[in-house]
C-alpha cells in the first residue's frame, strides 16, 4: 500500500487594505467643493493581498448613476480605477460619495470584508462674471459730449454671480480708444490694461482730443489671461466679454475760470449779523467756444472757516446773489448745501467773450458768531450750456484741470461786538485794524495799558481820514500801528481799547506780541 503525503499551508485570509476615495482632477475640486456643471475625476484606490481575486468597487454618487469598477486579482500592490463625472446644474449644499469595496478569497471562496469609504462633496453655483463700464466724470461729460481737451474718467466694475470664488491673479481689463481721433491716457502712469477684482471699480483717467472729432465708441473688454473659477481651475464663465460705451462726441470750446478774489479786490471781512451785500468771491469766466453759452446753475457750497459744509447754512446766510454788468440774480438759501443758484441760461457770454461776476451774500440778522466761507468745489458745480442743451466743460484757467481747490472765498467772520484784527498783532511790523459798527458821526477811540495810563487816542468824524470805506453799512475800520502818542513802540502785553460814540461806549482787549 502506497502512502501519499499532503502538505497543507495555512495563510492569512485575503484582505483589502488602504481603501481610499479622492477627487484627483481638477486641483480646485480636490477639497470636495465643485461648481455646477463642471467635470471632475474620482479615483478609488485599494491594495488587495495576493490571495484576493475578483476585487471590485461600487461607487455611489448622489447626483449620478451608481457604477462599478474592477481591479481584478491582487498582487500586493496598489490598484486604482477612475471615473469622470459632471456636477449637476443645481447647487448641493452637502452630500457624500460612497465607495464599497469587495472581492473573493481564492482559498475559501468567501467574500472579503472591506470598509465603505465616504467622500464629502458640495456643489456651488459656478462663478459667472459680468462687465459694466461707463464715463464716470466729470459731470459735464456724463452726457457723452466732451469739450476739447477735457480730462475725464471711465469706470468699469466686474460683478460676480454664483457662490464659487474666482482667482483674478493676472486677469486684466483693457480699455480701447478710438483710433486716430486723439483720445489719450492722462498721465505717464496710466495704462490700457488693468487688474480687477469683482465688485471693485477700475478707473481710467483719459483726456479728450484737443480738436473737435466725430462720434466714436470707447470699449472696455476682458483680455487674457481670464479669471478662473477656483473649483474648476478653468476660466470663469463670462456673460459679456466687452462693454461698448455709447458714442461720445468732442465739441469745440470750454469755459475756463479764474479766481481774482485773492488779488485784493475782496479783502478779509469781519461783519456783524444782519449785514447785507457782503462780497465774497469774484470770478472771471472765459468762453473759449465758438457758441454763445449761458450759465444754467451755479452750486455754491456754504462752509465754516475750516472748510466743512454747514448742516444748517440758512442760520448764517439768507441770500446768495450773482452780480455782473447788467445782470443780477439773488437766490434765497434753503435746505440744500451746496446752494443751487439757478440762473436758467439768462446770463450769457458771447463766443470768445470774457466776463467778471461777483458773488455776494446777506448775513442773517441773528446769525451766530463764527467763520464762514463759500466754495465752488468742483467743475461740475458750474453748469454752462449751449442753447440750454449741450453742456460745456468747465476748467481752471491755471492748468485746464478741475476748478476744485481754487474757488473759495477769503476769511469772513461774523462778530457782534467791536474787536481788532489781527489779535494779537506784531507791533512795529504790522498794524491791527480796530473794527466797529456805529451810526453816530463822532467817534472817540482810546487805548490804555492795564494800569489805566493812556497810550494812544484818536477822535474821528464820519468821513474823516482814518475811517476806512469798507463797502459795508456802518462798518468802520481804524488802524493802529502799535506806536503810542509820543511815537514810541509799545511793549508786549495786553491793552484796553475803549470806543465812545455819543452816549454809547464799549471796551475790549488788544494783545501785542512782537
Amino acid at each position: 500500500q502506497r502512502m501519499v503525503e499532503i502538505v497543507i499551508v495555512t495563510e492569512e485570509a485575503a484582505r483589502l487594505v488602504d481603501c481610499g476615495l479622492v477627487i484627483e482632477f481638477p486641483d480646485g475640486a480636490t477639497d470636495g467643493t465643485l461648481s455646477t456643471e463642471q467635470e471632475f475625476k474620482i479615483r478609488a484606490d485599494v491594495t488587495p493581498s495576493l490571495n484576493a481575486d475578483s476585487v471590485w468597487v461600487e461607487l455611489s454618487v448622489p447626483f449620478g448613476s451608481d457604477t462599478v469598477g474592477v481591479f481584478g486579482t491582487g498582487d500586493g500592490s496598489v490598484k486604482s480605477v477612475s471615473w469622470i463625472f459632471a456636477a449637476p446644474a443645481f447647487a448641493v449644499e452637502s452630500d457624500t460619495v460612497r465607495a464599497s469595496f469587495g472581492g473573493i478569497d481564492i482559498n475559501s471562496g468567501y467574500s472579503i470584508p472591506a470598509p465603505t469609504v465616504k467622500l464629502p462633496v458640495e456643489v456651488e453655483e459656478r462663478a459667472e462674471l459680468a462687465l459694466e463700464a461707463d464715463i464716470s466724470g466729470p459731470e459735464e461729460a456724463l452726457d457723452y459730449i466732451l469739450s476739447v481737451n477735457l480730462p475725464f474718467e471711465v469706470t468699469a466694475v466686474v460683478s460676480r454671480s454664483g457662490d464659487a470664488s474666482v482667482d483674478t491673479t493676472g486677469a486684466r481689463l483693457k480699455i480701447e480708444l478710438p483710433d486716430g481721433l486723439g483720445y489719450t491716457l492722462e498721465g505717464v502712469e496710466e495704462t490700457f490694461k488693468k487688474p480687477f477684482y469683482p465688485g471693485e471699480p477700475v478707473v481710467w483717467r483719459l483726456r479728450a482730443p484737443d480738436l473737435p472729432v466725430p462720434a466714436a465708441n470707447l470699449v472696455v473688454r476682458f483680455v487674457e489671461p481670464y479669471a478662473e473659477d477656483v473649483n474648476t481651475n478653468a476660466a470663469a464663465r463670462i456673460l459679456n466679454t466687452e462693454k461698448i460705451i455709447p458714442p461720445i462726441i468732442t465739441s469745440e470750446g470750454m469755459v475756463t475760470m479764474d479766481n481774482i478774489s485773492r488779488e485784493g479786490i475782496i479783502p478779509p471781512f469781519v461783519v456783524p449779523p444782519g449785514t447785507p451785500d457782503v462780497p465774497v468771491l469774484r470770478v472771471i469766466f472765459r468762453n473759449n467756444s465758438s457758441d454763445t453759452v449761458g450759465l444754467d446753475t451755479l452750486y455754491v457750497g456754504v462752509k465754516n472757516d475750516a472748510g466743512v459744509p454747514l448742516m444748517d447754512q440758512s442760520r448764517w446766510v439768507s441770500t446768495i446773489g450773482l452780480f455782473a454788468a447788467g445782470f443780477e440774480y439773488p437766490v434765497v438759501v434753503g435746505e440744500d448745501n451746496p446752494v443751487p443758484l439757478v440762473v436758467g441760461h439768462d446770463y450769457k457770454i458771447e463766443p470768445g467773450g470774457i466776463d467778471t461776476v461777483l458773488l455776494e451774500m446777506d448775513i442773517v440778522v441773528r446769525a451766530p458768531s463764527g467763520g464762514l466761507r463759500i466754495d465752488l468745489a468742483r467743475s461740475s458745480d458750474v453748469v454752462f450750456t449751449v442753447q440750454q442743451g449741450t453742456r460745456l466743460g468747465v476748467s481752471w484757467e491755471g492748468d485746464g484741470g478741475d476748478i476744485g481747490g481754487h474757488f473759495f472765498s477769503g476769511p469772513l467772520q461774523i462778530m457782534s461786538a467791536p474787536h481788532n484784527y489781527p489779535n494779537p498783532f506784531r507791533a512795529g511790523s504790522e498794524s491791527t485794524k480796530i473794527i466797529f459798527w456805529n451810526t453816530k458821526d463822532a467817534v472817540s477811540i482810546r487805548i490804555y495799558d492795564l494800569a489805566g495810563r493812556s497810550v494812544w487816542s484818536k477822535d474821528l468824524r464820519g468821513g474823516e481820514s482814518g475811517m476806512a470805506d469798507t463797502g459795508s453799512k456802518n462798518r468802520w475800520e481804524v488802524e493802529w500801528d502799535g506806536y503810542n502818542d509820543r511815537g514810541r513802540l509799545v511793549r508786549n502785553g495786553v491793552y484796553i481799547c475803549r470806543i465812545e460814540a455819543g452816549s454809547q461806549s464799549v471796551t475790549f482787549k488788544i494783545a501785542v506780541a512782537k
